[in-house]
């Protein structure tokens, strides 16, 4: 795989700079710096296991792997830039960051200001309540879950991790197709543990959070529960900066190869094996 996907790289940085694709002088980073810098940076969030969070100093998870993946293949050092969620897809769109590997929902409005891999990993909106809390109990379906939350009293408080797709789903978002709860006050929180903390603290009704995430925090997190169905359907992708087309070209392949082989699917059972 690395053979061929070196001379992948060869070849595309042919074409870019023939036909201009690589911006020279540009604030970017394009492919050719990358490789000649011998590092590639990577923006993150580094509190939302099992994609990505940090062991000590060490940064581990699904999203940290496919990135240390990445920059073997292109035979660079990985750069780890640790920020806020909300940050994340300013860091690549300003240049400030190659690539953003953050359990990033692909969305209209993303698109706008940064271009995405192809979808590398599926996933899904979960609640997180109280495990005392019975109101979700009886619930089978999305539409018996949506029910419930459209009927609690006015001014009842949810909770997500600030920016994310949970977020937006409690908010409504026009962008992730969410009508969202007139009757709900959704609040934001800097973490998904802040938010399932909050949930603890009788500080919200409920969390919503990804749904390997949620599944997390059950298990890392003792008084909450997850309601394990299915209140969204999204794909994850790479943040990559617009001008940087070469880039992406590359990152696609190396994409399409882990998941031909069965390596994408191996890292992802290996951190959410129950």
């Amino acid at each position: 795989m690395k053979k061929f996907l070196t001379l992948l790289v060869t070849a595309i940085l042919a074409v870019t700079c023939a036909f201009g694709l690589v911006g020279c002088g540009a604030s970017t980073r394009d492919l050719d710096d990358i490789l000649s810098s011998g590092y590639i940076t990577v923006a993150t969030n580094a509190e939302f296991a099992p994609f990505e969070s940090k062991e000590g100093e060490t940064y581990v998870g699904i999203d940290i792997e496919i990135a240390e993946k990445i920059a073997e293949i292109l035979g660079v050092s990985l750069r780890i830039n640790n920020m806020e969620f909300e940050s994340v897809v300013t860091s690549v769109q300003k240049g400030q960051s190659d690539l953003a590997l953050a359990a990033l929902t692909i969305n209209e409005t993303r698109k706008q200001a940064i271009n995405f891999s192809d979808a590398y990993c599926g996933a899904a909106q979960y609640l997180i309540v109280k495990a005392t809390d019975t109101t979700f109990d009886a619930c089978t379906t999305k539409e018996d879950v949506e029910t419930i939350i459209a009927n609690m009293t006015n001014g009842t408080k949810a909770t997500a991790q600030a920016g994310t797709t949970g977020f937006f789903y409690i908010k409504g978002s026009e962008a992730f197709e969410f009508d969202g709860y007139s009757n709900i006050n959704a609040t934001s929180m800097n973490t998904a543990t802040d938010a399932a903390q909050d949930v603890i603290n009788g500080n919200a009704a409920f969390a919503v959070v990804d749904d390997e995430v949620a599944k997390q925090l059950v298990a890392t997190m003792s008084g909450v529960k997850a309601i394990e169905i299915a209140l969204s359907n999204e794909e994850y992708g790479i943040g990559i900066n617009k001008q940087n087309l070469a880039l992406k070209f590359v990152v696609d392949s190396i994409i399409a190869e882990m998941k031909a082989s069965g390596e994408i699917a191996e890292i992802i059972a290996r951190h959410t094996a129950e």
